[in-house]
């Protein structure tokens, strides 16, 4: 294929082939010439290669050590109160503002920009700031303004960790700011700045999804409301379906190789296609439908897998457990205020969000 960049790739779908070669040791974010190196877009983040070609692998493993243990088990378990709070006191602002509502505006983007910032110590008055800088950093076609944005990004969480350093707290920034490590702040900076990236766009973005669905498809909806059990594969459906990059993950080789019966050479650019492999129809039957009582709901490869798996995938997974629940709970009367033709996305960033999700109900006030 020929990337929005005019550079040719690879492009896999199938789920089999994307699912292993997302852990494939031969494929990585780096490049041995990456001036030569294809490009995939004008992403700051997704267009290019990324990181020392030398260096990746014990890179990406000490990077990987400092981030753990703020998304450890016990620490996702410890946050989930704060999140079941947080979410009813979103809750309380929609209630207050009445239908007709944003659903991101509303709901998805405070829940998930006031959880990111409770974890990573960022003031959640600043959100207005690091709101607009993310928006710009995904943008596809406009590489100078999405550099200057995620440059913004990173200014400010470099800002941060410099003042944490000396003020450490009990958060993932103080953590890093003072932990031992062979990064410099400005790399920190740049680890944290994606990390708040991806908690609140891309979070945000799965609320988004897992909540559209469920209105969408009223038999499955009525299913998890008679059974509360349900919301954790409902989540897991919905994962499977958001389109949170259908761009592809980016991968370059590392070293020739063979797949799907196509020799593969050293240094070509991949494109590894999660949204198709998620819905092929030969691991998902009927792969198009929102179904909440599939066999193996937690099969997709929304959150990638191997070493670069996402590390905040517990987190996400309670946040979108805790939405959909006080939704469900407090809202059973919600509904999209337009059909479903009439959404649309976001062209030409990398998450491809809703320009709006707008939805009525039917009570002035949510019930406690």
């Amino acid at each position: 294929m020929t990337t929005q960049a005019g550079d040719p790739a690879w492009l896999v779908t199938g789920y089999a082939e994307v699912r292993d070669l997302l852990s494939d040791r031969r494929l990585g974010r780096s490049h041995p010439c990456p001036e030569r190196a294809a490009r995939l877009s004008g992403s700051i983040r997704l267009g290019g290669p990324a990181g020392g070609h030398a260096s990746e692998r014990a890179d990406h493993a000490a990077m990987r050590r400092l981030l753990n243990p703020a998304f450890s088990a016990r620490r996702t378990a410890a946050l989930r109160g704060f999140v079941r709070h947080t979410a009813e006191e979103v809750l309380d602002g929609l209630a207050a503002h009445g239908p007709p509502a944003d659903l991101r505006v509303c709901f998805s983007r405070p829940l998930a920009g006031r959880v990111i910032c409770e974890l990573l110590g960022v003031p959640y008055a600043d959100r207005d700031d690091f709101a607009a800088w993310a928006d710009e950093a995904s943008l596809l076609s406009e590489p100078e303004r999405s550099w200057a944005a995620w440059g913004r990004l990173v200014a400010y969480v470099e800002e941060l960790l410099r003042g944490k350093r000396r003020r450490p707290a009990r958060d993932l920034l103080s953590d890093l700011a003072v932990a031992e490590s062979p990064f410099s702040v400005a790399e920190l900076a740049r680890l944290g700045a994606a990390v708040l990236f991806g908690g609140y766009a891309t979070t945000a973005l799965r609320v988004d999804f897992v909540t559209a669905f469920l209105l969408a498809c009223p038999d499955q909806r009525a299913l998890v409301q008679r059974s509360p059990d349900l919301v954790g594969a409902a989540v897991e459906e919905g994962l499977r379906l958001a389109s949170a990059n259908t761009h592809g993950i980016p991968r370059y080789a590392h070293a020739d190789l063979r797949i799907g019966g196509v020799t593969i050479r050293e240094g070509d650019a991949i494109l590894l296609n999660v949204p198709a492999a998620n819905r092929d129809p030969g691991v998902f039957p009927d792969a198009g439908r929102f179904v909440v009582t599939r066999s193996s709901p937690a099969a997709h490869l929304a959150f990638g897998r191997g070493p670069r798996h996402c590390v905040g995938a517990g987190l996400a997974r309670v946040e979108l457990a805790e939405a959909v629940s006080a939704i469900l709970r407090r809202l059973p009367g919600l509904r999209l205020a337009v059909p479903v033709a009439e959404l649309r996305q976001v062209a030409g960033t990398t998450t491809e969000d809703f320009e709006q999700l707008p939805v009525m109900w039917d009570e002035h006030r949510c019930p406690s």
